[in-house]
């Protein structure tokens, strides 16, 4: 299962386009694009995104920046996770079936959590992730999906 940057699909060349986010400018080419036709979980109508590397966080941290097209102020800290074989094989089983495509492989997909930033009583800075709620790209396709409650 591909993760970090590695999921965007990058089988044809394309013309890169700059986009300045609330986190700082950032690059996007067509074949970066990802569409959550079903939309994210508070925004049903934003379902043109990129992924990309969050900027001034070192990629080897497995953080990632969720940037809607749409709305340059709309964007996400993402996680990327290590999955374990068996994770690894029911996010593609669930693909799979979802998308009605067995030939789709894990190399194809990509998966995330969502990253949520708070500050605690102490006035410490807390991160937790939305495990109940993932988001699973199929490079294959540039379709993503946050998956809730098995959908």
């Amino acid at each position: 299962m591909r993760t970090q940057n590695a999921i965007i699909n990058t089988a044809i060349p394309a013309a890169e386009t700059t986009i300045d986010t609330r986190l700082g400018t950032i690059q996007v080419t067509d074949n970066d694009i990802f569409y959550f036709n079903d939309g994210l979980v508070g925004f049903p109508n934003k379902i043109k995104f990129t992924l990309t590397d969050v900027p001034g966080i070192p990629t080897d941290q497995r953080y990632g920046l969720l940037q809607s097209l749409e709305e340059e102020a709309l964007s996400f800290i993402v996680h990327y996770p290590v999955l374990d074989e068996v994770q690894q094989n029911a996010v593609l089983l669930n693909i799979q079936k979802m998308v009605g495509d067995e030939s789709i492989t894990k190399d194809e997909i990509g998966f995330a959590l969502l990253v949520l930033l708070s500050n605690g009583s102490t006035g410490q800075s807390n991160v937790s992730f939305v495990t109940d709620a993932p988001l699973v790209f199929l490079s294959k396709t540039q379709e993503a999906w946050q998956m809730i409650n098995g959908r």
